[in-house]
């Protein structure tokens, strides 16, 4: 599948109508293609000059793209026209439960035949279930992302992604790493659904990009969830890179 800079416009579609309390921003920076060339430090361009080289650190980048965006001005020296940074902010106003079950963003894109990602795998991994996972480089395709309970429920996340590939689109995390579910029905669907069967594929994947989560465990079978695996209600915020092939 090929994806051009129209693919990355997806990942904001989700965001549209986002409450009053969440704030999206996305820079999107206008330059040439990125050439190793040292350049004086206060320009401050997306290579910056470091120690006698290039830094193009994600702290780096981050600067340059939001000096960038700030002074409405491209960034000169780096960047790419298909690459786009999402920061993520969250703050509760009102009120809200002490305990969230997730905190993130879900959008959808044009069905995903492949998966990789670094990070935990390569079976689900939740925070009260990583210790069975382990970190390192995996592959998959979306059906094989899934858990088949025999009760359909919540299933199939990776927590502490560092990067992956959604066939032709790759999204890094800049700073915290985040947690990946890659679907081909809606939460919604999986909520309703009281068989497997009841879970149909069509043309669209559905991908959630997790600042935190709560366990799954619950006090059912076994101990209450610890408070360390609960996500409390609190300020958030998650920085990705999205780029195209």
């Amino acid at each position: 599948m090929t994806f051009s800079r129209a693919a990355l416009a997806l990942v904001l579609m989700a965001c549209a109508h986002a409450p009053a309390n969440v704030t999206v921003t996305a820079a999107t920076p206008r330059a040439q293609p990125y050439v190793e060339t040292p350049q004086p430090a206060e320009d401050f361009g997306c290579g910056v000059f470091a120690k006698g080289g290039v830094d193009d650190s994600p702290t780096a980048y981050r600067a340059c793209l939001e000096r960038a965006v700030a002074a409405e001005t491209p960034c000169e020296g780096g960047g790419s026209p298909d690459l786009l940074v999402l920061e993520l902010s969250v703050v509760p106003e009102g009120l809200f439960p002490e305990v969230l079950p997730r905190l993130g963003i879900t959008f959808e894109l044009p069905k995903v035949e492949r998966v990789e990602w670094f990070g935990t795998g390569p079976n689900e991994a939740y925070v009260d279930t990583r210790e069975a996972a382990a970190v390192g480089k995996y592959s998959a395709t979306v059906a094989e992302l899934q858990t088949p309970y025999v009760r359909p429920q919540e299933n199939g996340h990776r927590i502490d992604t560092r990067w992956t590939q959604l066939d032709g689109l790759r999204i890094e995390a800049v700073d915290e790493l985040f947690g990946l579910t890659v679907r081909d029905w809606t939460t919604q669907a999986l909520e309703t659904a009281k068989h497997t069967a009841d879970l149909v594929p069509g043309d669209t994947s559905y991908v959630t990009l997790d600042i935190a989560q709560t366990g799954v465990g619950t006090a059912a079978c076994g101990p209450s969830l610890p408070d360390r695996d609960k996500l409390k209600t609190a300020p958030a915020t998650l920085t990705l890179r999205f780029t195209t092939a």
